[in-house]
């Protein structure tokens, strides 16, 4: 008579499925992670001023990136809350929430790196993928176009032939025309904030006429012929002379450190073709809209 294991005799062998049940249970027997603990991801977005443009005491300066925290449902609060939509501040608090350094203030930040960090916040919280639909400035027709954010442009900044940088860090242009010497600055977020709503007011009274380019071209300017005082200068933008005017706008564009997202928009319809750029409003954020 053959003799058996002891564990065959007596039972007491584990199979592989009792093995699996007593690791599942131990498994289940131990405690869940705290969501209390859960660390929001950040990323790094590499500034289009690279930190140039800001003063020496700024958080900013010579500073190639910046860090921002991934969106949060808090943060599309922000983005849905009509009272700050209404006042134009929804883009300027959720910039100021998501930024890892609170001593960053998004109305402290040049025009062009408030652009990248929103571009970036926008595909870190919905994909690079971006829906919307155009219509069509000739004709009015709808089309929905997709774009990926990850072709935007970024302008790093240069200084033309016609522009002279100052001690200020501002820049001076000499106009062709009236040879005036105009010394321009980077706008930053107050200075938007102020002209959107100087055009704001303007535009009510004003019988359709826009007060756009004039009232950038305010914002912009320091001084004329050294004399920085601010009747002066919004005097000499309302009564410029156009081939001044172009030029200056130019400089601008040049010296001014941005991002943006354009395409090539072609109407179906009518035939129409115009690059158009994509409008960094609080609707951007929402995707498929």
């Amino acid at each position: 008579m053959s003799v058996r294991n002891n564990q065959d005799r007596t039972g007491a062998r584990q199979s592989a499925d009792d093995s699996a049940a007593i690791e599942e249970e131990e498994q289940s027997q131990q405690p869940l992670p705290n969501p209390m603990s859960f660390v929001i991801p950040t990323e790094m977005v590499e500034l289009p001023s690279k930190g140039q443009g800001y003063p020496p005491n700024h958080p900013l300066f010579n500073q190639e990136m910046v860090e921002i925290r991934h969106m949060t449902a808090k943060d599309e609060d922000i983005l849905t809350s009509r009272s700050l939509l209404k006042k134009g501040l929804a883009l300027d608090r959720l910039i100021d929430n998501i930024l890892v350094d609170k001593k960053v203030r998004s109305m402290h930040l040049l025009s062009g790196d408030r652009s990248a960090i929103v571009i970036e916040a926008r595909k870190y919280a919905y994909g690079n993928e971006y829906k919307t639909q155009i219509t069509c400035p000739a004709c009015g027709e709808q089309k929905r176009y997709k774009y990926d954010l990850n072709n935007k442009q970024i302008h790093y900044g240069e200084i033309p032939e016609n522009v002279t940088p100052n001690e200020r860090g501002n820049f001076v242009v000499t106009l062709p025309v009236s040879k005036f010497e105009i010394e321009i600055k980077r706008m930053n977020g107050k200075d938007e904030q102020d002209m959107l709503e100087r055009i704001r007011k303007q535009n009510k009274g004003s019988h359709g006429v826009d007060s756009s380019l004039s009232e950038q071209l305010k914002s912009i300017m320091v001084s004329v012929n050294g004399d920085d005082r601010q009747a002066v200068c919004s005097y000499f933008a309302e009564n410029m002379l156009s081939s001044d005017t172009r030029v200056l706008r130019e400089a601008y564009r040049k010296v001014n450190p941005d991002v943006k997202l354009t395409f090539d928009f072609e109407c179906r319809s009518c035939g129409h073709e115009q690059e158009l750029e994509v409008a960094l409003d609080a609707d951007f954020f929402w995707p498929d809209r």
